[in-house]
Order: structure tokens, then sequence, then C-alpha cells
């Protein structure tokens, strides 16, 4: 759908296998994103990030993330993310 801001957001399917590395337990991590594909959890479907630039002042914006599961036929958001510059 076309719409005047379409660049403020971005919707991505996670695979399994990487969509815990979004969960606050990851976050603390000393190493939360360096993972290695596990072929066996590469199934797509069952995960989808929705990412939104958000206007601030200066020259990077900040951005949103929520992590979406679906949980007993329901969409919902498991996990989000807020990045400031």
């Amino acid at each position: 759908m076309r719409q005047e801001d379409e660049d403020a957001y971005t919707v991505v399917a996670v695979p399994d296998y990487l969509a815990e590395l979004f969960l606050c337990d990851k976050e603390s991590s000393k190493h939360s994103y360096d993972v290695s594909p596990d072929p066996k959890r590469k199934a797509y479907g069952n995960y989808y990030t929705v990412l939104f630039s958000l206007r601030t002042p200066g020259e990077h914006s900040a951005a949103l993330t929520l992590l979406w599961a679906k949980e007993t036929e329901k969409w919902k958001i498991i996990a989000y993310e807020l990045l400031a510059p």
C-alpha cells in the first residue's frame, strides 16, 4: 500500500533462530547478536519485526523495533526496543 511516509517503517520476517535475540533477557548478554544459524530453526512466518524510524533532532533518527509472534492464533508484540542516537 502506497502512503506518504512509507519510508518511516519496515516489516521484516525473522527466522525462528533469531527471534530470541530480540527478547529482553538477551539484551544484557556480552555478545547478544553473535549467533550462528541453526539449520533446524530456519523456519519463517512465526515472527515478524516492525521497525519505525522516529523523527528526532540531529543527524541520526531514533528507531522503535517491535517483535511480533503468533500466540494462540493471534499476533502479539512480545518484545520491543527503542534505539536512540
